[in-house]
């Protein structure tokens, strides 16, 4: 996810967030996936509480924060 803030000169009026959805067809690949013995978790450069949101609509274990290099 990601956020942005609204300011009026300094002081700040709004915080909008973003988010990015889930597929449709996520939920079915996860348990075609799974049926075909691969095991799967998240690894994402994002913060925690996006990374969150994924891991318990997924049910996916996940790690955020990683780097780069993490992901090699």
């Amino acid at each position: 996810g990601m956020a942005a803030a609204l300011t009026l000169g300094d002081d700040p009026v709004r915080i909008i967030t973003f988010a990015d959805r889930l597929r449709s067809d996520a939920a079915e690949a996860l348990k075609e996936l799974a049926a075909l013995g691969v095991e799967a978790s998240i690894l994402s450069g994002d913060g925690v509480s996006a990374v969150a949101v994924v891991s318990r609509a997924t049910g996916l274990t996940a790690q955020a924060g990683a780097s780069p290099a993490d992901k090699q």
